[in-house]
């Protein structure tokens, strides 16, 4: 399946969105679990978003940094794990 130009400019809204939270870390939103459940959402395939959110979700449970060491990106790994499995075509 391919993302159209809509879906796209949804699926960048809504990174720079969750970006941002990332930044601020007002509403936790920037965690895989939400980012990719969102993305899934704007692709119109929810269960993939939901799936793909735990697993990365479980990738990431063990990363969370203490001190002054910068945390991986996973608002970018979210959008990235929905992206490329519903345009592979990788069905749950």
């Amino acid at each position: 399946m391919e993302v159209t130009f809509i879906q796209g400019a949804l699926i960048a809204i809504w990174a720079m969105i969750s970006g941002l939270d990332a930044w601020l870390q007002a509403f936790f939103i920037f965690r895989p679990i939400i980012v990719c459940t969102i993305t899934g959402l704007i692709l119109g395939d929810l269960q993939l978003g939901v799936i793909a959110g735990g697993l990365t979700e479980l990738a990431f449970a063990g990363l969370t940094p203490a001190g002054g060491t910068q945390p991986p990106n996973t608002v970018l790994t979210g959008i990235m794990t929905v992206v490329i499995a519903y345009s592979n075509k990788i069905a749950p």
